[in-house]
């Protein structure tokens, strides 16, 4: 089972030596061992997807979270998948060109391990910053 997509509120980073906010989008998938798949639409060539796992304390969370992109439908399209560590955030650079569909949206799909849920036992939300 997936959850339905979830959109991502991004932060855009557009001038060096500036604080930004950087903007959360939690997971809303509950039940053990469930997917949930977040979209964004970015306007630069690449990006950082932070996975913040830190979970509650103590940790319930038993397992890593895989995260998978979608290939995009672009000249450079390329699936890439990465593991998100349990009790820890996560930042993985993303070239945007090889996720981003002809709509210019990404798909990225957050799995849990079983047993294991985004919500409850990861506290799992997820970021996208642009920097341009």
């Amino acid at each position: 089972m997936i959850y339905m997509a979830t959109a991502v509120t991004k932060s855009t980073m557009a001038a060096l030596n500036t604080a930004y906010e950087l903007k959360y989008t939690a997971a809303t998938a509950d039940v053990d061992g469930t997917a949930e798949v977040f979209t964004f639409t970015p306007s630069t060539a690449r990006g950082l997807l932070i996975v913040d796992a830190v979970g509650p304390a103590p940790a319930t969370a038993t397992k890593d979270i895989t995260v998978a992109f979608s290939a995009g439908t672009l000249w450079a399209s390329k699936a890439i998948s990465a593991i998100a560590t349990k009790a820890k955030a996560t930042v993985i650079e993303v070239d945007t060109g090889a996720v981003k569909g002809s709509a210019g949206l990404v798909t990225v799909t957050l799995t849990p391990g079983t047993g294991d849920k985004l919500k409850s036992d990861h506290l799992c939300k997820v970021a996208f910053v642009e920097i341009i």
